[in-house]
């Protein structure tokens, strides 16, 4: 009872798993071909490049607005130094050293830079829309190759079914030409006529299942999944309303003349006045009191740097 039981359950198993495997795949639409084919495309990735470099350099445009902090330093040993040509009795003129030093930093804060970064961060993501505009018409040619291919398949698998049409109309002929060619009412070379027909059908259905397969090992490289002969495309609906004629290379020079405009501002912005606060605090000797030798802190503020468009900042 155990046995048969065990073999029961096996019994079922195994119809079922042949069932399984020898079950159909599914039907490929055209929209998942399409999926397919763009996320085994290698270009595919400069999406993320394109906008984590943007990202980057928004963030670095930015930091213009913060305080930049310089640091600096110097050290020398002079042959001579300057002297106070005055001999007083009982009076000891100071005289500088030989050796000077001086260690100073500074930090500097933008007040107007005359719009400068923000136009900087437009041309970055001006730049960034150009390439991504590029991206997608390399991207629009593999939509299009994809189209081709699977159109074709299903061209193919329509002439299919014209060539069996044709061999059994062919076939039914032929039957009817051999009854009469047996009863005496027909020539032989009517049948040997049929006969090669239906040889010329069946070599042209071979070409075909060719053709066919040929077209399917290419999409099946787009797509990265292994197709065959048994492999069902599925007839796409009939849109509803026309499709618009707008294509990605229109976007790509829109963004052209965007990334154009973009830089002629920066250009612009380059050339305004720039004002910009600055305090430098160091030690030196000599410092301010170029007739002391002691090692003296020195602070120094100042707001009214205004840069022309000739100038520059310190």
């Amino acid at each position: 009872m155990i046995n048969l039981r065990i073999l029961t359950v096996y019994t079922c198993f195994v119809l079922s798993y042949t069932a399984t495997a020898q079950a159909p795949d599914m039907p490929l639409t055209l929209p998942e071909c399409q999926s397919l084919a763009l996320a085994n495309y290698p270009l595919i990735k400069q999406r993320d490049l394109i906008a984590l470099r943007t990202q980057h350099e928004r963030e670095q445009a930015n930091m213009g607005y913060l305080p930049q902090i310089s640091m600096g330093g110097q050290a020398t040993y002079q042959s001579d130094v300057t002297r106070i040509p005055l001999e007083l009795p009982g009076v000891n003129m100071p005289m500088l050293d030989k050796d000077q030093y001086k260690l100073y930093g500074e930090l500097t804060q933008v007040l107007f830079d005359g719009g400068a970064i923000k136009h900087q961060k437009a041309a970055a993501e001006a730049e960034a829309g150009v390439e991504a505009h590029a991206l997608e018409v390399e991207l629009y040619k593999i939509r299009e190759r994809v189209n081709q291919l699977f159109f074709g398949i299903l061209l193919l698998d329509a002439q299919l079914k014209q060539n069996d049409l044709l061999q059994n109309d062919l076939r039914v002929g032929l039957d009817k030409t051999n009854a009469a060619i047996a009863n005496g009412t027909a020539l032989k070379s009517s049948g040997n006529l049929l006969m090669a027909e239906l040889l010329r059908a069946e070599q042209h259905r071979t070409e075909i299942r060719a053709s066919r397969q040929a077209n399917l090992m290419v999409l099946g490289r787009l797509i990265n999944r292994p197709l065959n002969e048994h492999t069902v495309l599925e007839k796409p609906q009939s849109p509803s309303s026309p499709a618009g004629t707008h294509r990605p290379e229109l976007d790509w020079y829109a963004s052209q003349l965007n990334r154009i405009d973009a830089n002629r501002r920066l250009l612009t912005a380059k050339y305004l006045p720039k004002l910009s606060f600055f305090l430098q605090a160091g030690a030196g000797r000599p410092a301010l009191n170029l007739l002391s030798n002691a090692l003296i802190p020195t602070i120094t503020a100042a707001s009214d740097w205004l840069s022309l468009s000739a100038g520059c900042i310190h």
